[in-house]
């Protein structure tokens, strides 16, 4: 049996190999070609930019051309319209060619001389060169140069634009011609003489009367409404900054929706707008940084004359908080540049979440008595305690970009770790009254800080030991709080605490799609709502309720929000093995056991209810928990150790996981449910620990045991 056993793992060991190598080959080979379409892709638009680019100077010299050859055609229609107005009235000049004659019928010299002189202009259409001729041409070709031809006509003209005639206004008195072109005209530009013109408009000009007044009046209702839209939101002092600062157009929800806020009831009156928003500052981006800072400054600690004092600015908050969010990960780098705007956001930051933490230690949470029910929660929040918890979760997820983008500089990273203190850190992961911080917080501290880990520091634990008598024991006590936090963050991934830390203030999104289960993430702290659940159907009904005399009915779910804080927790351990080294991991005994553990009840929760929603959360956690046990076995000394903390107690249940992830490409017999597909190399790094810590005789055990009905 045993001797089976390795043929076939030689067999499909090797047949692996020739899959992988062949699906290589093939990315490669597709991944060349559709590099040499790419490239062929590029080289046509290039001669498709140069043929256009052609094609417009060659329709440039077409419209210029023909614009000269309409001007020299106009130019002798009206010599040849002066000539027979001379004729008709009798003059000495004739059709014919003929001499003029004195009275007595003797022929002049004078009036000869002009004949021959204008038989000659006549053959080689020359106009006329008598003085009063020349100025009242050069006045037609005067009004014909100032009815301007728009760029767009000039550089791209069309077919059916070149081949538009022109037309021509004559006025009676003086008998200019006027060239009008209804394609090009401007509809701004009025003409010098537009007296004289309008006493015989011809459909050209009416059209260009038209277009005209269309234009003034919609320019004139642009400017009422503008002038109406600005009146009714100056008492929003915070937009008229927003306005003029470049913002993604994911806020522009945002914005909507602070346009309709009235600040009045928020405690913001117009006797803010000389102290705050109205500021010449020359650096407009970094003006409006500062005027957020303002804003949420006034309302942590102004108090609010017209309304309860106690009552704070609800949706403003959110808006003020959501659009400096925006602003700071749009332009990281021009943010962190301003060293001392940059630490007096931090410093806000810290008060308004300092503030609502001293609500939330304060025992905020009232459980109904269904609280023992392990997936569906209600929990009731005072309104004034959820409106600050909500901003502190607001204000966290701030803080959180402000870490992150100073993680792009080392200076900036060190003067932000500087400012935050560590006993803000201490009081979310290390209260004693844990149960009353919530997982979402949890996650955002967390989150700050994964980056914040160096080779010599973990956040400001470092930088807040200053009294501390020698480097030995400041060494110390920072190597004994690191490990404090990896104690505890061990235990919150341990499954007896899968039902105390469940608790997670849900805040929709200003965008979020309230048809299903809502989700957590970074958008859903901006605006509490009034939830209510339906055990039955799993329904929600949503509406938001404002009113400070109401609690709030909170949704809190169980699954996802707590593999959504596990792995975290794998992402911050992972990012500690990685730039510290396995040593600081000392327990990794314990850690070990955990992991396995919670693979094996997560496993267990995916082929049991495979259509929930958290599942792929499941298979993440997975994924990241394998890939730290693996590079843990990788790096550690005292393998013997790590494997007796890999059966534990509970016999050949974790190393059935652990096979179970191995051999996951092929399907389980045991299983109702299809088979689950982890990473390529996950599965490869399963097997590899099973190969080492496992006999071939336990590897028979743990097969049958898998199949075990």
């Amino acid at each position: 049996m045993t001797g089976e056993n390795a043929i076939l793992r030689s067999n499909l060991s090797r047949k692996d190999e020739e899959h992988t190598r062949s699906v290589g080959e093939f990315i490669a080979s597709q991944t060349k070609s559709k590099d040499d379409h790419m490239k062929q892709i590029e080289v046509l638009k290039k001669e498709v930019e140069r043929l256009r680019v052609e094609k417009m100077f060659l329709s440039n010299e077409v419209q210029e051309v023909s614009l000269a050859m309409r001007a020299s055609k106009g130019k002798r229609e009206k010599v040849e319209s002066a000539t027979n107005a001379q004729t008709d009235t009798g003059h000495s000049t004739h059709a014919n060619g003929a001499q003029e004659t004195t009275p007595d019928n003797s022929p002049s010299k004078k009036r000869v001389k002009r004949d021959l002189e204008a038989s000659f202009r006549d053959g080689f259409d020359i106009p006329p060169n008598s003085p009063s001729r020349r100025r009242r041409r050069q006045e037609a070709l005067r009004q014909m140069r100032r009815v301007p031809v728009s760029n767009s006509t000039r550089s791209s003209p069309s077919k059916s634009h070149r081949n538009r005639d022109i037309g021509f206004g004559e006025d009676e008195e003086g008998g200019d011609f006027v060239m009008v072109d209804e394609v090009s005209i401007d509809p701004g530009a009025r003409h010098p003489r537009s007296a004289s013109v309008s006493k015989h408009s011809t459909p050209t000009t009416n059209r260009i009367k038209e277009i005209t007044g269309l234009e003034l009046a919609s320019t004139a209702e642009t400017i009422n409404v503008t002038s109406d839209y600005i009146q009714k939101n100056l008492e929003m002092d915070f937009y008229m900054a927003v306005k003029t600062h470049k913002l993604p157009e994911s806020t522009q929800t945002t914005i909507q929706m602070l346009d309709k806020i009235k600040f009045k009831a928020c405690g913001l009156g117009t006797y803010l707008l000389d102290d705050v928003f109205v500021s010449k500052s020359s650096d407009s981006d970094l003006g409006f940084f500062r005027r957020c800072i303002d804003v949420c400054t006034y309302m942590r600690f102004e108090p609010n004359p017209e309304v309860n004092e106690n009552e704070w600015p609800l949706d403003a908050g959110y808006l003020v908080l959501h659009l400096l969010d925006t602003a700071i990960a749009a332009d990281p780098i021009r943010f962190i540049s301003n060293e001392s705007i940059l630490l007096e956001t931090i410093r806000m930051l810290v008060q308004f979440v300092e503030h609502g933490l001293s609500v939330t230690l304060n025992s905020p949470f009232s459980l109904p008595s269904e609280s023992e029910i392990p997936w569906f929660k209600c929990i009731t929040i005072d309104s004034e305690k959820a409106t600050k918890t909500s901003l502190m979760i607001c204000a966290l997820d701030v803080l959180e970009t402000v870490v992150l983008s100073c993680s792009l500089d080392a200076n900036s990273s060190k003067a932000c770790w500087s400012t935050i203190p560590f006993r803000l850190i201490n009081s979310l992961l290390l209260s004693p009254n844990q149960h009353h911080i919530t997982t979402n917080i949890l996650v955002k501290t967390l989150r700050m800080l994964i980056p914040s880990i160096t080779e010599g520091m973990l956040g400001p634990i470092v930088t807040d030991s200053p009294n501390t008598p020698s480097v030995e024991s400041r060494a110390k006590a920072q190597l004994d709080q690191e490990q404090l936090i990896i104690s505890t963050l061990v235990r919150h991934i341990s499954q007896s605490q899968k039902f105390e830390q469940s608790l997670v203030l849900l805040f929709a999104g200003l965008e979020s799609d309230y048809s299903g289960s809502p989700s957590i993430g970074r958008s859903n702290s901006i605006t509490p709502l009034y939830i209510q659940t339906h055990r039955k159907s799993k329904g929600l009904d949503i509406g938001r309720n404002n009113d400070s005399n109401v609690n709030y009915e909170l949704y809190i779910t169980n699954a996802f929000e707590t593999i959504n804080l596990r792995r975290t927790i794998i992402q911050f351990f992972t990012a500690l093995l990685l730039r510290r080294g396995v040593g600081l991991l000392v327990n990794k005994s314990l850690l070990v056991g955990t992991l396995t553990q919670a693979i094996s009840h997560e496993l267990d929760d995916i082929y049991e209810c495979p259509q929930d929603s958290s599942d792929m959360g499941r298979v993440q956690f997975v994924n990241a928990s394998v890939r730290l046990f693996h590079a843990i076995w990788t790096l550690s000394d005292d393998k013997p150790q790590l494997t007796r903390s890999l059966y534990g107690d509970a016999g050949h249940e974790n190393l059935v996981a652990m096979a179970r992830i191995a051999l996951s490409e092929y399907p389980d017999p045991s299983k109702p449910s299809p088979a689950v597909r982890f990473d390529a190399d996950v599965i490869d790094r399963s097997r590899d620990i099973l190969e080492q810590c496992i006999t071939l005789t336990e590897a028979d055990e743990i097969y049958l045991s898998m199949y075990a009905t």
